[in-house]
This record gives structure tokens, C-alpha cells and sequence, in this order.
């Protein structure tokens, strides 16, 4: 996902009213499925975590970036994903749609995806 289209996607998403929060969700499920399992985890990991609401758009950014973050001691998104705008895009609608619609939404893909891929 290239910079022009992760920051039309921020554009939208702050312009939201509670209304179009259902279209959101569709763009959600879009981005979530390009998501391999390990981002999808470590997705999981953050939005689960306390951290969560110290989340602000610069480690939004730096995940897009492929950069790693970290808050209050605590590093995520260590490795580096192909999809990091993907990640960074999901991370930054949890923020706006709410991070319990986000996290079932994850761990229904995790769910999936280990369904689909058994170790």
C-alpha cells in the first residue's frame, strides 16, 4: 500500500462520523487479510495491551515505515513486516473504530489463519 493511499485512508478515517464506522470495518477486514500471521499476532499483542491507548499517529507512522516502536519500555513490531502499511493502517482504525471491535476481529483471523496453516 503505497503513502498516497495509507494517508487518503487516514484522511477518511478522521472525517468519519459514527454512521460510516461500519465502512471502516469493511476496510478493516481489506487490510487485515494481507496481514501474515506474525503481524497479525504482534497486532494482537499491542491493541490487547495497556500500551494500546499511548498509541499515537507517529507509531502509527513508524510501523508504516517498517520501524519498530516502543512504549513504556515495551517494543513491538521488532521485525520487519512486507505489509507495514497494512499493519500500520489496521492499528490506526483501531484507534478510530475502537480497539475491542479490532482485537475480536484479529484473533478471529489468527484463529483462521492457524486453522488454515497447523504447525
Amino acid at each position: 500500500m503505497g503513502r498516497a493511499r495509507f494517508a487518503r485512508i487516514r484522511a477518511i478515517v478522521k472525517g468519519a462520523k459514527t454512521t460510516e464506522k461500519s465502512g471502516l470495518v469493511s476496510l478493516l477486514h481489506e487490510l487485515e487479510q494481507r496481514l501474515p500471521l506474525v503481524a497479525v499476532e504482534e497486532l494482537i499483542r499491542l491493541v490487547a495491551s495497556p500500551h494500546f491507548h499511548a498509541v499515537t499517529d507517529r507509531e502509527v507512522r513508524s510501523i508504516s515505515e517498517y520501524d519498530c516502536i516502543e512504549i513504556e519500555g515495551e517494543r513491538y513490531f521488532e521485525r520487519a513486516f512486507s505489509p507495514g502499511k497494512e499493519a500500520a493502517s489496521s492499528l490506526a482504525l483501531a484507534r478510530w473504530i475502537g480497539p475491542e471491535r479490532v482485537l475480536a476481529d484479529l484473533r478471529q483471523l489468527h484463529a483462521g489463519l492457524v486453522a488454515a496453516n497447523p504447525a
